[in-house]
């Protein structure tokens, strides 16, 4: 595993966990980024490539509005360049934040302390996933 790709998941999930406006800690931070961390490494070769074009894309663009790359900048700004790609007109922008947005969500509504908070079932936590993601049911 390239220890700069994982950084990099390890601050999208961060910043997409605060984008969605979701309560979180250091624990279940930890849980969705190893989460996404196994689904990139487990995409096929050429999706992943894909992926790491799309990676570099965007630390080059977040590096010329910023002067730093994607896993330099704070947080909320990490937090608001993900809301201009997820309003940007080219549709992989939009796909990619929508696939890692979707990782994150899934397993951070299978958190254990988030399951044990909201009490929730699951037919519940299939709707409030489907909710947050953007999807509706």
């Amino acid at each position: 595993m390239n220890a700069g790709t994982v950084d990099f998941f390890r601050v999208l999930t961060k910043s997409l966990i605060a984008e969605s406006d979701l309560e979180s800690n250091n624990n279940i931070e930890e849980h969705c980024s190893n989460f996404v961390i196994r689904e990139f490494y487990s995409m096929s070769l050429p999706v992943k490539l894909a992926m790491k074009f799309v990676i570099l894309y965007l630390n080059v663009s977040c590096f010329l509005g910023n002067f730093r790359t994607f896993r330099r900048i704070e947080n909320n700004k990490r937090v608001l360049f993900l809301q201009g790609w997820i309003k940007s007109r080219l549709y992989f922008k939009k796909a990619f934040i929508q696939l890692f947005r979707n990782l994150v969500l899934l397993s951070y509504f299978d958190h254990k302390d988030v399951t044990a908070k909201f009490g929730l079932n699951r037919d519940e936590y299939l709707k409030i996933l489907s909710i947050y993601s953007g999807n509706g049911i």
